[in-house]
């Protein structure tokens, strides 16, 4: 059977009876649980073969005049395994005289110990420094951050101090 409609034509042919689309509209070519080809739980089964990395910052704060100081900040437990990837120091009142240098600590033990060359700083007249690349990079669940303040400006030594040590998470 040959058909017009508007201006077109379509061949049909009379011996293929047409799907039955359903009430909930199953049938007509568009479920939207199909993914090429695959019932969406088709796809889902089984363990979950992707994971994605998100950033995440861990803030340890001390306010007020810097001093050296060991232990200088609240104790911060890592909230999951992590993957370390460096520290950023920020101070409010920036040092003169000599650079502000901290160390951050895992279980007690410095991440920068191989190389300490490699802990933020902040030089005389500026407000924030950056790290090198810590000794490691693993950071299990619970494992816990102190840091100390190893050194502040002679003349004035800074103030309200904010270290952020920047790692990622895995999720799942």
């Amino acid at each position: 059977m040959v058909r017009q409609i508007r201006g077109s034509t379509q061949i049909m042919d009379d011996s293929v009876p047409p799907k039955k689309i359903s009430d909930q509209g199953h049938g007509g070519g568009l479920d939207a649980d199909m993914l090429d080809g695959k019932h969406a739980s088709e796809l889902l089964a089984g363990p979950l073969e992707q994971t994605w990395k998100v950033w995440a910052t861990l803030v340890l704060p001390v306010p007020g005049t810097l001093s050296v100081k060991a232990d200088a900040s609240l104790s911060l437990p890592a909230p999951s395994d992590l993957t370390l990837y460096r520290v950023q120091i920020y101070v409010k009142t920036p040092p003169t005289g000599q650079p502000i240098i901290v160390d951050v600590k895992l279980d007690g033990a410095s991440i920068f110990a191989g190389n300490p060359g490699n802990r933020p700083m902040i030089q005389p007249g500026q407000n924030w420094g950056l790290s090198g690349a810590p000794d490691f990079e693993s950071v299990a669940v619970n494992q816990v951050f102190t840091k100390d303040i190893v050194q502040v400006g002679s003349v004035i030594p800074g103030a309200d101090l904010t270290t952020q040590i920047r790692c990622q998470q895995e999720v799942f």
